[in-house]
């Protein structure tokens, strides 16, 4: 059998091969050991159909080591972060295994204050999962099971309180097709645009537990709603992955916008009306974070408002985090994560939503009108195998090839030029490395990856 991937995104399987009951009850008993405090720790899931064995094991063991449990059924990721730090819970667990296929599930461990779990407390749940450092309680102390499907709604409602120009958004009756792959954001998302008087029109918002495409809203999944928006004539598409983090948009002509222009409209928006919304000048700074593999055009977009863009690692913690230090307004990553902090410091699809919506209210433009207006890059998301490959030689290899001084050595390596960049990662959990690359000419992306391919060999 092989073991769970445990990483700082939290633990995934396959459910009856990797991810077994045993397992998911382990991690329960570690995680409540390792929460402090009164440790009341919220709990929701996504539709998968094994969703209901990995909640009800998390629990078991969540309650024998004396937490008392809020399960809030059907739950997006970012809602239950959002929750967690918004009614004080000790922790948050999320049960989704995000944009992985329908057999793998998964769950994320939130702390106090809403923030995933770093490497330093992974590290610390591990000791106590391997050595078995449990703390069981006597059963006269055992704590009750709430349940409560009415306060992810609470999340809706916060989005709703930090748009401006609301009365706009519902002026314009925007015309919505809306594609949730019938799963955490089909309860909560029509929800969301109902609020701002959408004329809704749904694809794949039945929340059964079966994925009608792959959950990764990337072009190859979409073709259903890309057919669908031609169809319905609406003025912009929306479509989530399983547990409502990331979210990738569609033009008025159906066009599938690459997942990287998310940010890049919400960083637009957010700077562009940065100098008029007060509560965002007095709490938030003119900057915006994003990590290494994301788009050019948050670097011109925020020249255009004269403001410093920082870059991290991937993965959302990296961003998150950063964004805290420099107490910026807005940030995210380039695969649909918008990070909007006055919501969540985590990747949240409904403040992408209504971020995007209050663009194409203030602008009074169509949504391609405003994409003409972004700068245009051709970007290639790509992996080679490295099996009985030595990483340094061919890393040493690969810096002969693509000469520049700008060597950003951070995380894995990121060659970066005057208008195009090449970022090579290894993975952990396979024997890959993941290459990003960006130029603004189709031909020029593709010599940068095909130096790379050479390279492997």
């Amino acid at each position: 059998m092989n073991n769970p991937i445990i990483s700082v995104s939290g633990v995934r399987g396959i459910v009856g091969e990797s991810l077994t009951p045993d397992i998911v009850l382990k991690f329960g008993i570690s995680y409540g050991t390792y929460i402090k405090g009164d440790k009341k720790i919220v709990v929701g899931k996504d539709t998968r159909i094994t969703g209901d064995m990995v909640v009800n094991a998390l629990i078991s063991g969540l309650l024998s080591v004396g937490c008392e449990v809020t399960y809030l059924g059907i739950a997006p990721t970012p809602t239950v972060q959002f929750l967690t730090r918004k009614l004080n819970f000790d922790g948050g667990i999320v049960v989704s295994a995000s944009h992985n296929p329908i057999e793998w599930n998964a769950f994320k461990f939130y702390k106090k204050g809403g923030m995933l779990f770093d490497n330093n407390d992974n590290k610390k749940l591990l000791e106590i999962f391997n050595q078995k450092k449990y703390d069981f309680i006597d059963w006269r102390k055992y704590k009750k099971l709430n349940y409560d499907t009415k306060l992810p709604e609470l999340h809706i409602k916060e989005v709703l309180s930090f748009i401006q120009n609301i009365s706009s958004i519902k002026s314009k009756k925007f015309k919505v097709a809306l594609d949730s792959c019938n799963a955490a954001g089909s309860f909560l998302t029509p929800m969301l645009l109902k609020e701002l008087n959408c004329d809704l029109k749904t694809i794949y918002t039945s929340p059964n537990g079966y994925f009608p495409h792959n959950p990764e809203p990337i072009k190859n999944n979409l073709k259903d709603i890309i057919k669908f928006m031609k169809k319905n004539k609406c003025d912009v598409g929306f479509v989530q992955d399983s547990d409502a983090d990331r979210l990738a948009v569609l033009d008025e002509y159906g066009n599938f916008l690459s997942e990287e222009y998310t940010l890049a409209l919400a960083v637009y928006y957010i700077l562009s009306e940065y100098d008029n919304i007060n509560f965002l000048k007095k709490n938030y700074t003119k900057t915006v974070v994003t990590n290494l593999s994301t788009s050019k055009m948050i670097d011109d977009i925020a020249s255009k408002f004269k403001v410093k863009v920082y870059r991290t690692p991937v993965g959302e913690l990296n961003v998150a985090k950063e964004m805290i230090t420099r107490k910026s307004v807005i940030g995210g990553e380039g695969n649909g994560g918008v990070i909007f902090p006055p919501v969540n410091y985590g990747r949240d699809s409904f403040s992408g939503i209504a971020i995007i919506l209050q663009l194409l209210a203030k602008s009074n433009l169509k949504l391609s009108k405003i994409l003409n207006q972004l700068p245009k890059y051709y970007m290639i998301k790509t992996k080679f195998n490295i099996k009985n490959i030595d990483v340094k030689k061919l890393f040493e290899k690969i810096k002969k090839e693509l000469p520049t001084k700008r060597i950003n050595k951070d995380d894995g390596l990121k060659f970066e030029f005057d208008d195009s960049f090449v970022h090579i990662r290894v993975s952990n959990t396979e024997p890959i490395i993941r290459v990003v690359a960006e130029a603004p000419k189709k031909e020029k992306v593709k010599k940068l990856v095909e130096v790379i391919e050479k390279c492997v060999g």
